[in-house]
């Protein structure tokens, strides 16, 4: 619709605007096909020439230890 830098419309045409967005949840499994529950607290740091970096994930109950009844773990009995 618009010439080659998209800065005004052809001929006979309007500017037309839209904005498309999608809403993802983000999820973390620590077992295939199961999500976890718990919301981590986040911690990002950077290296001081900003090329790399880190995110550290801090669970206070993590619900997938809850999950291990569920995996087949079972405890023998004395």
């Amino acid at each position: 619709l618009g010439d080659r830098d998209g800065r005004r419309p052809s001929r006979g045409h309007k500017w037309r605007w839209w904005t498309q967005v999608a809403a993802v949840r983000p999820t973390i499994q620590f077992i295939q096909g199961t999500d976890e529950q718990t919301i981590p607290d986040v911690r990002l740091t950077k290296s001081q020439d900003g090329k790399n970096g880190v995110a550290i994930f801090t669970f206070e109950q993590p619900s997938v230890f809850d999950s291990s009844a569920e995996l087949g773990t079972s405890r023998a009995s004395t």
